[in-house]
């Protein structure tokens, strides 16, 4: 189930960056993902999720992604929400989700939810080299444990839209 969300985040990942006119990177993708290192020590890490479906609007510089199918109700259990937010420049997207949803490890008072970032270049209609990292945010309790003060998992991620018009 982390592979899901690992997928949606690398949608959410899509959308945001830099300081040239922004290309138009709106369109329905299909995104597939490839688990990459897994710092958070999340369980069932490793494999690849294929045909994520990650919409993508824009408005100006700024973008929305949104994850769709399977994987996008995994998002909504382990962040919150199934949408990213984040910015275009140039053909370079930057998109983040802040988790919402809050767990404590048992034994504990720590208080821990998840984030992801994701970059990604678009050519065309393809996205390229695009990474999610993962990282888990904490109250600073003490109790924490030792991995989820600093950690991050990445994923790897590629995807393409329907041909577009230039």
């Amino acid at each position: 189930m982390l592979a899901l969300a690992s997928i949606l985040l690398a949608w959410a990942a899509l959308a945001s960056s830099c300081s040239s006119s922004p290309a138009n990177v709106a369109g329905s993708y299909t995104v597939n993902l490839t688990d990459d290192q897994n710092g958070c020590m999340f369980d069932n890490w490793t494999g690849t999720t294929m045909g994520v479906p990650l919409d993508i609007t824009q408005n100006g510089t700024a973008v929305t992604a949104t994850v769709g199918g399977l994987a996008g109700a995994y998002f909504d259990g382990v962040f919150g929400s199934h949408v990213m937010v984040g910015n275009v420049s140039g053909s370079h997207l930057d998109v983040v989700i802040h988790g919402t949803r809050q767990t404590t490890p048992a034994g504990t008072s720590c208080m821990v939810s998840l984030d992801a970032d994701a970059t990604v270049d678009l050519s065309g209609d393809s996205f390229q080299n695009g990474i999610i990292h993962y990282s888990y945010v904490t109250n600073h309790d003490t109790t924490c444990p030792i991995y989820t003060q600093s950690c991050t998992s990445t994923q790897l991620f590629n995807g393409s839209r329907p041909p577009t018009t230039h």
